[in-house]
């Protein structure tokens, strides 16, 4: 398989159970409270190239907001992210904005599915998030409501 293509511009999905507004202006930050052990120290924005990479890099919440940059842009490759090969994860470290692409709702996927991928995220094995990455690409950018 080809090596993912950092330095390429690009629109970037960012997936979060914070933020709410139709439009968001981030500015990176150190986010040593919800990093996963050994990730690096840095102020950073995680990114996926798109909805399923995200979902796989990301603890599943009830629901996630999805954004997408605003404008293409390059994220930076990231250092010391056991699964990164698989999710894509991509670090913008210069402010940003973001628009709503729309909500994704976990519980009314789980509903529907009768199951939710596997929470890569919570067990660090690549076999694991390869594998959700897999299921996530098949239906994920259905389920994202406006």
């Amino acid at each position: 398989m080809p090596r993912f293509n950092y330095n390429k511009k690009r629109y970037w999905y960012h997936l979060s159970d914070k933020h709410t507004d139709d439009t968001i202006t981030i500015v990176p930050w150190d986010n040593r409270s919800r990093r996963s052990a050994g990730e690096p120290d840095g102020r950073r924005l995680c990114v996926g190239p798109s909805i399923a990479h995200c979902l796989t890099a990301l603890p599943h919440r009830e629901k996630f907001m999805v954004y997408k940059t605003k404008e293409k842009v390059i994220a930076e490759e990231p250092d010391g992210i056991y699964d990164s090969s698989i999710t894509k994860e991509g670090w913008i470290t210069n402010r940003v904005e973001l628009e709503k692409v729309g909500i994704i709702d976990l519980t009314q996927i789980e509903v529907e599915l009768g199951e939710l991928p596997i929470d890569a995220a919570q067990i660090p094995r690549i076999d694991f998030s390869r594998r959700a990455f897999r299921s996530w690409n098949n239906f994920a950018e259905l389920y994202v409501k406006s």
